[in-house]
Order: C-alpha cells, then sequence, then structure tokens
C-alpha cells in the first residue's frame, strides 16, 4: 500500500509550498491506485505501456573527456552522474571514481572539472567495517549547506590479501572473484557546501543498506576457503534520492547471495543524517531495516523486490515528471524486439507511486559489457533537467538529458580511457 501519512494527506512540517501542491497531486494518484489494485500487484510486476514517452532529441554532448582531462589518470567517471545546487546556487557534478572527484560551475550547462576529492574511504582491511573504496551515487541537500550523500562502499579481497584477513584461494589471484566481495551502502555528510564529505560514524554505524560479513564462517584459524566467504553480495548500487510526502526514497540493488535473487528494492527514510532510520519495503509497508553487520547476525526479512521483471537490472535513476504525474526510472537494461531479438541498451520506466511500474522501452541500444563484436559499451545512464527547479535535480521536464560513461576502446580492450557524455531527450505524455 502507499504510505499512509500520503491518503491521509499530511506532509512534513518542513515541507514548503511547492512540495506540498506536488504531495497532494501524487497523494491522489497514489492513492487512487492503491485503492484499485491487490497487494501482490502493488509489489510484483504491473506491466503494460509507459505513462511517458522518453524520445531522443539530438546528437550526444560530451561532458568530460578523460584524455584531456586535467584530473589525475585514475579520476574517471565511474558512477551515475549526480548532481545539486549549494547555498550560493552553484551547481556540482559528480560521476565519481573512487576518489570522488566533481565539476563545479554556475549551472549544469557550464561545470568544469574540480580535481580534489569530495570523499575518500579509508581502504580498511576488515570487510565488516564497511569502510573500504567508495564511489558517491546519490545526494540530498535541504539547504545547501548541510549535503547527505549515499557511498556505494566496496570491498574486494583481492587487494587486502597481505593484511592477514582469512581469504579463500581464489580472492588471492583474481580481483573481482566470487566470493570475495562485500557491498554496501553507507552515510557520509558534508557541513560546508558538499565540498568534503566524512562519514558521521564509524565502525559499521554508517551502513544503510548492505550484507552482513561473518569472520566466524571465514576461518580464523587460517583455513578458510573461498566458498566460505559470500558471494558478490549486498548492496553494490543506489539510485539517486527523491523526496515525498516528508519521506526520502531510494532504490538499492540486491545482489543475492544464496537463495536470493537479485532485484531493486524501494527503501526511505525520515531523517536523512541517521543512517539508521532507513527501512525497506515489505510487501505491505516500510519495516525492513535493510542492514546487518554483526559477526554473527543474518536478516530474518529480506525486502520485497519490486517489479523484477520489468525492473530487471539497477535501477541507476528516479525522476518525477510533473506534466504526467508519473517518476522515470533509468536503467541499462535488455528487452526483444518485435522480431525476437535481445537488445541491450538504456531503458526507461515509469511509475505513478514507485512501486507499480510500467514495462521498460529501449531508449538508446548500447552494450554495457565488451562483447565480440568489440563496439564500445557505456555504464551508469541517469536523468537530468538543466533547468530542474529542485536543488537536487530530482525533476524533470519536457526535455532533460541522459548522461553516461562512454569508453573508448583501444584495440578491443578496456582502459582508463572513458568520457562523461550526455544525450539530449524530449519527453511528454505517452500516445
Amino acid at each position: 500500500m502507499p504510505d499512509p501519512s500520503v491518503c491521509r494527506g499530511s506532509a512534513s512540517g518542513h515541507t514548503g509550498v511547492a512540495a506540498r501542491r506536488w504531495f497532494a497531486a501524487v497523494a491522489i494518484v497514489a492513492c487512487a491506485l492503491a485503492s484499485s489494485a491487490p497487494a501482490a500487484a502493488r509489489v510484483s510486476d504491473s506491466g503494460g505501456p509507459p505513462s511517458v514517452s522518453v524520445r531522443v532529441n539530438g546528437a550526444p554532448e560530451t561532458v568530460f573527456k578523460w584524455a584531456s582531462g586535467p584530473c589525475q589518470e585514475r579520476m574517471i567517471p565511474d558512477a551515475p552522474a549526480r548532481a545539486f545546487r549549494n547555498a550560493d546556487g552553484k551547481v556540482r557534478l559528480v560521476a565519481a571514481s573512487f576518489d570522488n572527484w566533481s565539476m563545479h560551475g554556475p549551472s549544469l550547462d557550464e561545470v568544469r572539472p574540480d580535481c580534489r576529492p569530495l570523499f575518500r574511504g579509508a581502504e580498511r582491511s576488515e570487510p565488516h567495517l564497511f569502510d573500504d573504496r567508495g564511489w558517491i551515487e546519490a545526494f540530498y541537500t535541504l539547504d545547501g549547506r548541510t549535503v547527505y550523500a549515499l557511498i556505494s562502499n566496496e570491498w574486494d579481497g583481492f587487494r587486502h590479501a597481505a593484511s592477514g584477513v582469512p581469504l579463500g584461494p581464489t580472492c588471492r589471484v583474481r580481483q573481482y572473484a566470487p566470493g570475495c566481495m562485500v557491498y554496501s551502502i553507507n552515510l557520509a555528510v558534508s557541513s560546508n557546501g558538499g565540498r568534503i564529505f566524512r562519514y558521521p560514524a564509524s565502525d559499521g554505524g554508517q551502513v544503510v543498506a548492505g550484507a552482513a560479513y561473518h569472520p566466524a564462517k571465514t576461518g580464523r584459524e587460517g583455513n578458510a576457503t573461498a566458498g566460505e566467504l559470500p558471494a558478490p553480495g549486498g548492496v553494490p548500487t543506489v539510485s539517486n534520492i527523491v523526496e515525498r510526502g516528508g519521506y526520502f526514497y531510494a532504490m538499492v540493488f540486491y545482489r543475492g547471495a544464496g537463495p536470493h535473487e537479485d532485484g531493486n528494492c524501494l527503501m526511505r527514510t525520515d531523517d536523512l543524517g541517521d543512517a539508521s532510520r532507513w527501512r525497506a519495503w515489505d510487501g505491505q509497508d516500510f519495516t525492513i531495516r535493510p542492514v546487518s553487520h554483526g559477526p554473527n547476525e543474518a536478516p530474518s526479512q529480506r525486502c520485497a523486490l519490486v517489479a523484477r521483471r520489468t525492473l530487471g537490472w539497477d535501477v541507476r535513476s528516479l525522476s518525477w515528471h510533473a506534466k504526467t504525474q508519473s517518476y522515470i526510472a533509468i536503467m541499462h537494461s535488455a528487452s526483444r524486439d518485435a522480431g525476437g531479438r535481445r537488445i541491450v541498451g538504456v531503458h526507461y520506466a515509469t511509475s505513478p507511486d514507485l512501486l507499480r511500474w510500467s514495462d521498460a522501452r529501449l531508449l538508446m541500444e548500447v552494450p554495457n559489457t565488451l562483447d565480440s563484436t568489440c563496439r564500445p559499451p557505456a555504464k551508469y545512464p541517469s536523468m537530468l533537467d538543466a533547468g530542474s527547479s529542485s536543488p537536487n535535480f530530482e525533476t524533470v521536464g519536457d526535455n532533460a538529458y541522459i548522461y553516461y560513461t562512454q569508453y573508448n576502446l583501444e584495440n578491443c580492450r578496456i582502459s582508463l580511457d572513458r568520457d562523461l557524455r550526455r544525450l539530449p531527450v524530449m519527453i511528454g505524455v505517452a500516445p
């Protein structure tokens, strides 16, 4: 069911007049849908055509070219593009590597590289502390001064083989090996308008969503095997944050371990500054804390996967389109054309309430991995509107851009050479 506060018609005290008008419009749509749909449909696939039409409206533009960029070699576009306005009205755009460099300027159309890192993970070797390398994947600010960020933290056993942490043999010889990865989504906060971010807690207290790491199962005596570490599990990615009715929502992608399926979970919080306040959808309400990080603690429940058939891959971007009263999700996904051919590329789907989603429609055909055809892949799509009135760029009008990272191949090999590009799109009511 939708948020009970939506159907009661209330908004939080800090919500402004414009947000309250927007909230009221969403409430009408969400409550009407809730009254007419069975409970299962609110979590599983609803399908059907999108309520919004998104189509390419021009040629791609290069926002950042790595080969001629002024920053360090490893400062590459390596995550979805996110942006926010600070209290001075300046825009900061981040498509982060684990150095979390940024672009800065008077508008989204005029940002230039700023090579100073906004955040660096501590690269701690203990996986249960969830503080290795981190990529900024979401921002939200209420006043332009205090800025909250969601960090995708990635612990890779291969890089810590010499640290004394018990590892299976596979972890010692191959990076990103199955059974050697631990992922989490962490909270970081900036108090100076987004110039520097820090974890507000330590030793696991900064974790918003993630999988438990069990040192007791990895062999303290040093006789661990690869199978004793978790499979590549946890929560590797998160969408941007959108506000709705006094709550702040984001979509996280669970990478299954054991019997669990992969898929997207919707989570929300009423306090962006407290990592422990986030709760995930259980199929009826937001009750599940999407994290466990004690040595012998495992989640007793899993969140209900949202529209796994139509949102089969990571949702990288959520945007509110007021004209159609719809959310637009952007993801790299796969579909089939009229002849049955499998097509991989940037897709979009729409929803009135973040729970029920339309079928995904192809926007741009492009591979997201290197294949035998040696076509240059692209990754990390997100939608941003330079004219958005939201300081967090969570809204779009009739014209926006799909930002993505374009890989530049040399002899059919992937290297650090990649560019940040954006593709103009037109958004309207679906026919």
